[in-house]
């Protein structure tokens, strides 16, 4: 079983993550805004995906369906696009 120390270093760890890989997908949204380096963005969301994917996994797998639902719900924000009507 986990000790208090050891959970809060990993509760730590996978916010952490959460933040960078925040972080990468903001610095994508960026990169595709200035539409200069499309493989950069792609590249910046693809990687930004796959640590959430991963924090997810390994906050399911260790039994921390709170942390992962509150991570989920924050990722599943949907995205604002304008109105067909505006393009």
């Amino acid at each position: 079983m986990p000790t208090p120390r050891t959970s809060t270093i990993q509760t730590r760890s996978w916010r952490r993550t959460v933040a960078d890989a925040l972080a990468l997908a903001q610095s994508a949204v960026e990169l595709d805004a200035k539409d200069t380096d499309p493989l950069g963005a792609l590249a910046a969301y693809t990687e930004s995906v796959r640590r959430l994917r991963g924090i997810l996994a390994r906050l399911q797998r260790h039994g921390a369906h709170a942390e992962a639902s509150q991570l989920a719900a924050i990722v599943r924000f949907p995205i604002l696009l304008p109105a067909p009507d505006t393009y």
